[in-house]
């Protein structure tokens, strides 16, 4: 069920980066760079409240400890080890980390700090599609 306001709060978090963007290149570049964290503490708040669970999604430290813990119990007590199920999802969310890396790192390099306006877009647009699919599921009803 979609529910909350998840879609406000992304419009907000691409906000905070849309004007991170606009400010870098001024005298307010730190401010530039509190918005940035802003936005990010936003990211982990929003994805511990959807989740319930205690991923972050903004940075990899935790998810790191959390697969060699779950590794080594593999390793120990193969599929009756019971958080095993975790690797399924830690590997891929740690590939992405260093792919969106990569990503971005390439993308600095051409772009500066306006490659900041490649997750405001995407935010923007993903805010806007689940405003939309809530509303569309809510007329459904």
């Amino acid at each position: 069920k979609l529910g909350n306001r998840y879609g406000l709060l992304l419009l907000i978090e691409s906000a905070a980066l849309w004007l991170g963007v606009g400010l870098f290149n001024t005298a307010n570049q730190f401010l530039s760079l509190l918005l940035n964290a802003y936005a990010c503490g936003l990211q982990n708040a929003m994805t511990t409240r959807w989740s319930g669970a205690v991923i972050r999604t903004t940075h990899v430290t935790g998810s790191a400890t959390d697969m060699g813990t779950a590794f080594a119990n593999w390793v120990r007590l193969g599929d009756k080890a019971p958080d095993a199920w975790r690797l399924g999802f830690l590997i891929p969310l740690t590939l992405g980390y260093f792919f969106g890396g990569v990503g971005a790192t390439l993308l600095w390099l051409k772009m500066g700090y306006e490659c900041m306006a490649v997750p405001a877009a995407w935010l923007s647009g993903l805010g806007l599609a689940y405003m939309a699919l809530k509303n569309w599921n809510k007329e459904q009803q």
